[in-house]
């Protein structure tokens, strides 16, 4: 849910990056689900087809917390443990240790 944009931007990016990778690639978007898979459903528009082929290439964790831009980081992160950003980057502590 970070980043300029999003999550308009960021679920472009996965889409065209599943588009571009082999199947044995799969992407997680964290973030309030609903939110998620609003924005997938709007992206697909006219193109369920294209959606239809990698939407079971991702997976969406639910992070119902989102850290605004002007929030100070210390703060949020203490202060908001289901953001997106925090379960993000627990999940991505989790996959190095295993």
């Amino acid at each position: 849910m970070g980043g300029d944009y999003a999550p308009q931007a960021t679920v472009s990016g996965a889409l065209l990056a599943l588009s571009e990778l082999d199947a044995a690639h799969s992407i997680q978007l964290v973030g309030p689900t609903a939110i998620i898979e609003a924005e997938l459903a709007r992206q697909a528009g006219g193109e369920l087809r294209e959606l239809a082929t990698h939407r079971d290439r991702i997976e969406i964790i639910e992070a119902p917390e989102v850290i605004a831009m002007n929030e100070k980081p210390g703060a949020a992160i203490r202060g908001k443990p289901n953001s997106s950003m925090v379960v993000g980057l627990k999940l991505q502590s989790a996959k190095k240790k295993s």
